[in-house]
């Protein structure tokens, strides 16, 4: 079960999911150029599949999932602590793409960038402790 976040070269004026369309959506580029981006920002990322990249630190891992064509968007599937939002926060900071969060909309990282991560790690927990994953 991971956090999914969604990366966007979209314009820096639009704040909400439902402003976003095909018009104003930018490329990220060729799958080459997006896995030298990632790689240059996170050099102990693994991108051997260059499709399925992975990036394991002691508090939280990602995974990011990159068409191997021309690409509008990278799925990340997050798992762990509020350290990836920095992870995230780098990406943005370095490419100017944008976060979105399925639920909580564009992650806005100037107020409340880990809302969407302490929403999904609270119904992460609920559903561990209530299933048949729960021990007994």
């Amino acid at each position: 079960m991971s956090w999914d976040v969604v990366l966007m070269n979209i314009p820096t004026e639009i704040n909400e999911i439902k402003d976003i369309t095909e018009d104003n959506m930018g490329s990220l580029g060729s799958n080459d150029e997006v896995v030298s981006i990632l790689q240059g920002l996170f050099p102990d990322a693994d991108f051997s599949d260059p499709s399925w990249g992975t990036l394991e630190r002691s508090d939280y891992s990602i995974e990011f999932n990159i068409s191997l064509k021309d690409i509008n968007c990278i799925l990340l599937h997050i798992r762990g602590n509020d350290d990836a939002i920095e992870a995230l926060r780098l990406i943005y900071k370095e490419t100017g793409w944008k976060a979105l969060d399925g639920g909580t909309g564009i992650i806005d990282f100037d107020n409340e960038p880990e809302r969407g991560l302490h929403e999904w790690q609270q119904y992460r927990d609920h559903v561990l402790d209530n299933t048949l994953f729960k021990k007994k």
